[in-house]
């Protein structure tokens, strides 16, 4: 985004949409171009070019008050969060927030993280170690995705070739890259993908919650970080798929879409309960629970807070928040809807769609796309047509008559689609936000939050954060996806705050570990009077 310098403003900046004309004002700053142009660089003193009540003038809301349109995202690298940021920065927003303690490292390491390279990826056909595909992908309608053959990407050609875009730079990366297990936990009727790494013994369990959209493989570099960084033999990191994403199965399609804060909070406990007894939810009843913390990103970092505010996990003795921020979130809603209609919605090929996701800036990280984008996707077929490869696509509904923008060709051509459909889930967004704030101060653990900009911090957040009562973690280099932009980072920053707070081994003087008995298992939090 352009900004506004010394009263200067270009003629095709989208900010310039809304205002009121002023041929005047726009005549005078010709002028004052031109004359700065004739003039030259050091040419004389030009001056501050006269007043022009643009300068003092206020966008007109279109649609009776509502927020105006987001300027155009077409292959533009800013999710509607990272919009409302460059927009608080263009206004003289708030100053960055402090960084970890304990050097200029993420987490307090004092020389902060260096990304690693990722591992390569391994020998044979990546593809056939994916997981299979859910069966539950929604009530798609292949006349919505003919309307979008026209922006999509092409006919494309099989993985790995030339057609398809590239030698295998595209290629999907299987789950067990990063992940060490896999498995189909039954809960109820439905059935929840559950992937795990690290110690089955470890006393810490950290439980990674995902964003809208997104899936548990979103976490995967950053969990094989984690783990590398405070050792297989001190946490355990666990990562689930929400309903209605990856390949969790929801028994009854009605109700693959109930995303409310509510019934995620429900799953959250059902899945711990199924993965550690009934020890996780009732003190007393069956083996203890281990030690967790929370981990949640987004949406994931919205359910994450009221999964702890809720109590329901009494084992919770951390929570770490990614990049949501109640003020930041529900100012960025308005251009969630018009994000969504942006972006491509089918694929000729999954690294079509991994080549996608990187380019467009959605994930800025392409050895995190290869591993989190296949989940997300799910192949499309034509109505009439015979699915090849069994129960991993999904006969689309709809009619099947000819006279589509795409052909008789295009509508035989299988495609590749988003497996969620956010869309369906918007009447859910404000309540996983609003009131997310005061939630998170009633959190009676220990407490951090990771940003990768600035956010806007309401007056009850930001004395709370002057007191001491949790910690903030900035990542600059990363977008909103940044457990996948900076993995290493960010796992850097769980890491740190594991070990500050003890749940994990700290380090002595002397480079040993601290005994057992000397290491902290319940936070130190202050309570109110």
């Amino acid at each position: 985004m352009q900004t506004q310098v010394d009263g200067a403003c270009p003629d095709d900046d989208p900010m310039v949409e809304g205002l009121e004309p002023a041929s005047e004002a726009l005549g005078a700053r010709r002028a004052f171009a031109d004359r700065v142009g004739d003039e030259g660089e050091g040419g004389g003193d030009v001056g501050r070019p006269p007043a022009s009540p643009l300068m003092g003038m206020v966008r007109r809301p279109p649609f009776g008050g509502r927020p105006p349109a987001p300027p155009a995202m077409g292959g533009t690298d800013r999710s509607p969060l990272d919009m409302v940021r460059a927009q608080a920065l263009a206004r003289g927003g708030a100053p960055p927030l402090a960084l970890s303690p304990g050097g200029g490292g993420v987490g307090g390491g004092g020389s902060g993280v260096t990304s690693a390279a990722p591992p390569p990826p391994p020998s044979g056909d990546s593809s056939s170690s994916l997981p299979p595909a859910s069966g539950s992908g929604g009530a798609f309608q292949f006349g919505d995705l003919e309307a979008q053959l026209d922006d999509d990407d092409g006919d494309g050609g099989a993985p790995g070739t030339a057609a398809d875009g590239g030698s295998g730079e595209w290629d999907p990366l299987p789950w067990d890259t990063c992940f060490s297990e896999c498995h189909d936990v039954p809960v109820g009727a439905d059935t929840f993908r559950v992937y795990s790494t690290g110690a089955a013994t470890a006393e810490v369990v950290v439980l990674l919650l995902h964003g809208g959209g997104h899936c548990a493989l979103s976490w995967a570099r950053t969990a094989q970080a984690l783990v590398a960084d405070a050792g297989a033999d001190a946490v355990r990191v666990v990562a689930y798929d929400a309903r209605a994403h990856g390949h969790t199965v929801t028994a009854d399609p009605t109700r693959e879409y109930e995303l409310s804060a509510e019934q995620q909070v429900e799953d959250a406990v059902a899945v711990v309960t199924a993965l550690y007894g009934a020890g996780a939810t009732v003190p007393g009843e069956g083996p203890p629970a281990p030690s967790l913390v929370v981990v949640g990103h987004s949406m994931g970092g919205a359910i994450a807070t009221r999964l702890v505010a809720s109590g329901r996990l009494p084992s919770v003795i951390g929570l770490v928040v990614i990049d949501v921020v109640e003020g930041t979130a529900v100012q960025a809603l308005p251009y969630m809807s018009s994000w969504l209609r942006s972006r491509s919605r089918s694929f000729a090929s999954v690294p079509r769609g991994i080549r996608y996701v990187v380019n467009a800036g959605h994930v800025r990280r392409s050895a995190s796309a290869r591993i989190s984008v296949p989940p997300q996707l799910i192949l499309v077929h034509p109505p009439g047509a015979a699915p090849a490869g069994g129960g991993d696509s999904v006969q689309a509904g709809g009619s099947g008559g000819g006279g589509g923008r795409g052909g008789p060709r295009s509508r035989r051509r299988p495609r590749w689609m988003w497996r969620t459909q956010l869309d369906k889930s918007e009447v859910y967004w404000r309540g996983w936000f609003v009131g997310l704030s005061a939630a998170f101060l009633r959190c009676n653990v220990a407490k951090v939050l990771v940003l990768a900009g600035v956010d806007r911090l309401d007056r009850e957040l930001m004395i709370a954060q002057m007191q001491g009562k949790f910690q903030t973690v900035m990542i600059p280099s990363a977008g909103h996806a940044v457990h996948e932009d900076e993995p290493e980072a960010t796992a850097g920053a769980v890491a740190g705050f594991l070990r500050r707070n003890l749940f994990i081994g700290a380090g002595g003087d002397d480079g040993t570990l601290l005994p057992a008995a000397f290491q902290q298992r319940r936070p130190v939090v202050p309570r109110r009077a």
